[in-house]
């Protein structure tokens, strides 16, 4: 089993109290299966939450500029990984973030 280890950017959306770069893992296995797939997307979540989460968001705006920098380091994450489902399944959930907001 191969394992592929990217860095990511997240200054461009993160404010300096966030991490710069974020190394994510992935083997090809992540995306034998809908399954695997799924489980990837929230492994990528869950980093993307990490990274952006100062633990310290004592504001509304702190919290809002967070789940922003969240969503947008999961996206570059999905992207680099490259792949029609995990990306397929990025698109339906966001959509569905977007619904129950509304």
């Amino acid at each position: 089993m191969k394992t592929i280890a990217a860095i990511f950017t997240a200054a461009a959306i993160a404010t300096p109290a966030f991490a710069d770069n974020v190394e994510f893992s992935y083997s090809k296995s992540d995306l034998a299966t809908s399954s695997a797939i799924a489980s990837l997307y929230e492994r990528i979540v869950d980093k993307a939450d990490r990274a952006c989460n100062s633990g310290v968001a004592s504001s509304v705006e702190e919290r809002r500029i967070s789940d922003e920098c969240a969503a947008g380091l999961t996206s570059q994450l999905v992207d680099k990984v490259d792949s029609a489902q995990l990306t397929a399944l990025h698109e339906k959930r966001r959509s569905e973030r977007v619904a129950a907001s509304r």
